[in-house]
């Protein structure tokens, strides 16, 4: 399972038992400098009111002239001698200029809204920051909640018990405002024992979610989270890197935690608020993926806001399946039919969120937003090179672009939207040597799948569209006539593959049609949207032949 849906499930689950511990990297797309960028920064500083030119390393510089390593707290010390004067130094990284202002900088990120969306809902409670900055302040100001501050050992022994404050921010090295903000090296080594307390607390009731924090130089918070001896719940440490390494691997292999790895805090915090949130919206507290994954499209496709967060989600989900299944996998073309069916239900399983999104991206989704699931459907049809061996596994290897492709015309049909329902079917799929082929054709179900193992084709498709199409007999009928239609369309564009639908479902899908026709004539709604580009007793007469041979054979699979 997805890592953040997961975590999503859990805090769904367990609403407010994981606190979130930030670091200076949550802030960071705001404009406001991590630890180590202030620290060169301040390097910068101690060179010019030196009288020196540090060159563009300052790193290196900062070493040959002092002789040790810089860090953030030894630097601030070279260049202040008292708690006021760091606090006064310091304003100028946390608070905005106008001009800073009018470009929305040092302002909340993403992340701190929807960090401020989550303790709205009740999904967090707690939240612990090693920053200055009052980002979350502002950020819980917007969706109108006022947390409970904890920035110093006086508020700590104060505050509100936490399981009775809706919300709690606690500013572990204090608030850029106070004086009593704590940078250097022996700040750091050291907390008071009130604040030590409260963060024994934490660590022992609380889940954990890390963000944005090294832990390379929080010395006594790293203490804390050491000697916790509890693990109540689950434990999860994001970062930039594709694994973690230094003091943090060391701290994540000690409390078990589970290590995720983001893009950025923003995306990470955004996707993981959205998921709750969608769990929360299909009541399930262990709700499948596919559920969570259709939920959050019809959300992004409700509000044209959310565009680039749609266009991110699915080629996310895209992309997992391109690592999972899409990479070489099942590359024999071997295996007979035993291999045959380990590679179909291995096909459902990878695609099976792929699916979900089809049918609310097509339902509800504007026209470039559809063009979304057409690159889907594009990437999972893609045929890359001739091949040789068992014509049923290669002819397998576009099962997965035939059940989108099947998705998205059940919903067109259903929709009665005809154009639609031509556009889904006349997708062009790459085939080798740069030619193309339109999916009716290279999709066909009886070339992908052999006629006698469709027959549950039908009840697997059925569980995507159970909020769509809630009906049963509803369902089915569109499917039939989908099956109806699509076949048919391939009569009469002569492309071959033209292949028969379930019995009775296709005598239904016929006499549908008949009463239609009967009634509509050329103006029939599949007609009007040129969905067949012949004339209407041209098809008549290729539907008829082609109904007495369903009607003959009753074919069934």
């Amino acid at each position: 399972m997805d890592p953040v849906l997961k975590l999503a499930v859990a805090m769904q689950s367990n609403p407010g038992v994981y606190a979130l511990l930030l670091g200076s990297g949550i802030s960071r797309a705001s404009g406001i400098m991590t630890g180590w960028e202030i620290t060169l920064d301040l390097i910068r500083r101690v060179a010019l009111a030196t009288g020196a030119a540090p060159g563009t390393n300052l790193e290196q510089w900062y070493r040959a002239t002092y002789g040790e390593e810089p860090d953030y707290s030894r630097v601030l010390e070279t260049l202040t001698q008292s708690p006021d004067e760091r606090a006064a130094i310091l304003r100028s990284y946390f608070e905005p200029t106008q001009e800073e202002r009018d470009e929305a900088k040092k302002s909340p990120t993403a992340a701190h809204r929807a960090i401020a969306n989550m303790v709205q809902r009740g999904s967090v409670k707690v939240v612990l920051t090693t920053n200055f900055d009052r980002l979350l302040e502002q950020a819980f100001d917007a969706v109108g909640v006022v947390p409970q501050v904890i920035s110093s050992p006086d508020t700590a022994r104060g505050a509100v018990p936490l399981v009775h404050s809706k919300a709690t921010i606690i500013k572990i090295h204090g608030d850029y405002l106070d004086t009593r903000i704590k940078n250097t090296r022996d700040e750091l080594s050291k907390y008071d024992s009130a604040i030590d307390t409260l963060l024994d607390r934490v660590f022992d009731e609380y889940g954990l979610i890390v963000c944005g924090w090294s832990a390379e130089y929080d010395f006594a918070l790293r203490a804390a989270l050491q000697r916790c001896p509890n693990r109540r719940y689950g434990y999860y440490w994001t970062a930039l890197s594709t694994k973690p390494s230094g003091v943090a691997a060391d701290l994540i292999r000690h409390r078990a935690a589970e290590f995720i790895s983001i893009r950025d805090a923003d995306t990470f915090f955004t996707d993981l608020a959205t998921k709750v949130e969608a769990i929360d919206g299909i009541s399930a507290p262990s709700a499948p993926s596919v559920k969570v994954a259709a939920a959050i499209v019809r959300r992004y496709v409700a509000d044209p806001a959310h565009d680039v967060r749609l266009h991110e989600f699915v080629s996310r989900e895209l992309d997992a399946w391109l690592r999972e299944f899409g990479a070489g996998r099942f590359s024999s073309t071997h295996g007979g039919e035993k291999e045959w069916s380990k590679r179909r239900s291995a096909s459902e399983s990878a695609t099976s969120i792929l699916t979900a999104i089809t049918v609310p991206l097509i339902r509800w989704g504007r026209e470039d937003q559809r063009v979304l699931w057409e690159r889907v459907l594009k990437s999972l049809g893609r045929r890359r090179a001739q091949e040789g061996g068992e014509t049923a596994l290669i002819n397998l290897r576009r099962y997965p672009a035939m059940l989108v492709l099947y998705a998205a015309g059940i919903a067109a049909t259903w929709m009665c939207d005809f154009a639609l329902l031509r556009r889904v079917l006349g997708v062009t799929l790459n085939e080798p040597e740069g030619k193309v082929i339109p999916a009716e054709e290279a999709l066909a179900p009886n070339t992908v799948l052999s006629n006698a193992t469709r027959d549950d084709l039908h009840a697997w498709l059925r569980e995507y569209f159970r909020e769509l199409v809630p009906d049963d007999a509803d369902y089915t009928q569109a499917f039939d006539l989908f099956e109806y239609l699509w076949t048919l369309r391939l009569l009469v564009m002569k492309r071959g593959h033209q292949f028969l639908g379930r019995w009775p479902g296709q005598r239904d899908a016929i006499r549908i049609v008949d009463s239609e026709i009967a009634q509509d004539g050329a103006d029939w709604a599949p007609f009007r949207e040129k969905l067949f580009p012949v004339s209407l007793e041209d098809f008549e007469k290729q539907r008829t032949a082609f109904n007495h041979q369903a009607i003959r054979l009753r074919y069934r699979y």
